[in-house]
């Protein structure tokens, strides 16, 4: 991803994107496209990986947001800074999965059959 471009807005499908991104070039703001053809070619995969991203520069952002909530492209800006519930999700998902690896096999398969003794004394 360049590193001075900002997403400015997300959308499900790319014809969305094309009208957006063709309306902020006709007013002189760059445009990049990003996840454009995976989504094209696997359309199911829209909403698991955030759609497809518009990204303008960083200098003009502002004025990109302004001109697609003007023209009603957009409802509200996008918040980059924060992390969705999603990404938190994963995160800890993934800490979790890293200390799982550390552990000795042995330790491991201690634990599997405890915690199949205990689901199987429920279960009874």
């Amino acid at each position: 991803m360049h590193s001075n471009f900002i997403i400015v807005a997300k959308f499900s499908l790319p014809y969305e994107m094309e009208i957006a991104k063709v309306f902020l070039e006709s007013n002189g703001i760059k445009c990049i496209v990003k996840d454009e053809l995976t989504i094209q070619s696997y359309h199911f995969l829209s909403n698991a990986i955030g759609g497809v991203k518009l990204l303008v520069p960083e200098n003009d952002l502002s004025e990109a947001r302004k001109l697609l909530i003007k023209q009603q492209i957009i409802t509200e800006p996008i918040i980059v800074d924060q992390d969705s519930t999603e990404i938190k999700l994963a995160n800890n998902l993934n800490s979790i999965l890293i200390f799982i690896k550390k552990i000795r096999i042995s330790t491991k398969i201690f634990f599997l059959l405890f915690l199949g003794f205990i689901v199987y004394y429920f279960l009874k």
